[in-house]
Parts: C-alpha cells; structure tokens; sequence
C-alpha cells in the first residue's frame, strides 16, 4: 500500500538511486576543503581560563536608607591562606552569632579547630577576642570571639559596627520574611592582620569547589559532625 500510494519507493527503484548518488558523491575532493582550512585555520574548543577553579560566586549586599537588602552577585578569587565555614541557620535573635569549633575530625583523623584561624587558643576558654569585620567596603569594629559556657562551644557573634553607626546585624536579621544574609550560606574570611578579616559571603552552592580548593578541611565537634569548613 505504501509503494502504490508512492508513499515509499520499491526497494530496487531505492538501492539504483543510492548506487547513482555514490559514483556521482563518492569520490571526495578536498581541494576546497583545504582551501577553507588554509584560510580560516581549524577551529578550537576555547580552554576556560587558568585559575577557574578557584573563583567563587560571592554576595555583595546592598543596604538601602530603608534597610531593605538588594543582592548582587559578583565572582571573587580564591586566597591561599583564606578559611571558609558553613553557617548552617546561624544562631541568636539576629541570626548573627557563628559558632566555631576547638577542633575538628574527617575520615576518623582529628583536625584543627576552625576557631584556630583567628588566633585563638581553644584550650584557653577564659579569652575573648575582639575582631574586626571588613565587608562591602565598609569596616564593622568589635565582634566578639568567646568561649559559650552553656553551650560549651566557641562562637564569633557578628555584631560590629562601622563607625557611623551602620550595623552588622541590619545585614544578619531576618527581614520581611526573608533569611538572614548569613543564614544556609558560606562565609569567607581572609587574615588581614591579628585583628582585621575580610568577610565574603558565598552561595553554598560553590561548596563543593571550596573543599576541592582547600589544603585542609573538616567538620567541626569530636565527631566530626558540626559545620563544614576548611582552608583555601
């Protein structure tokens, strides 16, 4: 029915006409082939750029008058030396309090403590530090680095303010329904000196190439079961 209604052709009218279309096509000429090359060159796949896996996806946060918070995303590098840590929901009335660990543990071999990064002694639970807190182009002085009796942990409360009086916590705070700025995300702090950090906020997303990028990471607690962090 298909061949009457020359919907298909017979089989041998088919095999004769691709028999004709291979003597007339199989012999090949590249001359021109050759030409194109000669002219225009091969084409490449474009290698992405050296480094591209350290540079991470940051949050740079806007404060508007009305303290309402635009986020823009912006690519930043990856520093040697810098330490990453997962904030998980954060903790205190303004979600602005971190907490840090004496030490650490991954694959049953004890790590270093991610409150070691600052300068602190873990075994030395009588000292509170007092850092600042370079975010956005703006500086947050006085956060606290303390030992939590109650909760036998250390903890950084990120509570600075600039000396203008704009607060870290406007950016820390649930507002409007929203998450905090630091709740579910990564924070980035890069040593500037004993007592000044650089703070960058990271998607979580890009976890996975923080821990690729680092020469050393854990999870905090003697069972290796707190927040994730590690040094780039």
């Amino acid at each position: 029915m298909l061949i009457e209604n020359k919907i298909v052709l017979p089989e041998a009218v088919g095999r004769a006409k691709s028999n004709k279309i291979n003597q007339e096509f199989g012999q090949k000429d590249f001359t021109k082939n050759n030409e194109l090359l000669e002219t225009f060159g091969k084409i490449k796949p474009k290698r992405p750029p050296k480094g591209f896996k350290k540079v991470v996806r940051k949050e740079e946060l806007i404060v508007e008058p009305d303290e309402n918070i635009n986020v823009v995303y912006e690519a930043t590098p990856l520093v040697a030396g810098s330490m990453w840590i997962e904030t998980g929901r954060m903790t205190g009335g303004s979600r602005n309090i971190l907490d840090l660990s004496k030490s650490g543990k991954r694959d049953g071999v004890k790590k270093f403590g991610s409150v070691s990064f600052f300068g602190v002694d873990p075994d030395n639970t009588a000292v509170t530090k007092h850092i600042d807190i370079h975010l956005g182009g703006l500086i947050y002085i006085d956060n606290p680095i303390f030992y939590a009796e109650d909760n036998s942990n250390w903890r950084i409360q990120l509570k600075g303010e600039t000396v203008d009086g704009k607060k870290l916590t406007t950016i820390s705070k649930p507002h409007l329904g929203q998450n905090g700025g630091f709740v579910d995300k990564v924070l980035l702090f890069t040593k500037t000196d004993d007592t000044n950090f650089k703070l960058e906020i990271i998607d979580s997303d890009d976890m996975d190439k923080l821990i690729e990028n680092s020469s050393d990471w854990a999870k905090g607690g003697k069972g290796g079961n707190g927040r994730a962090y590690g040094i780039i």
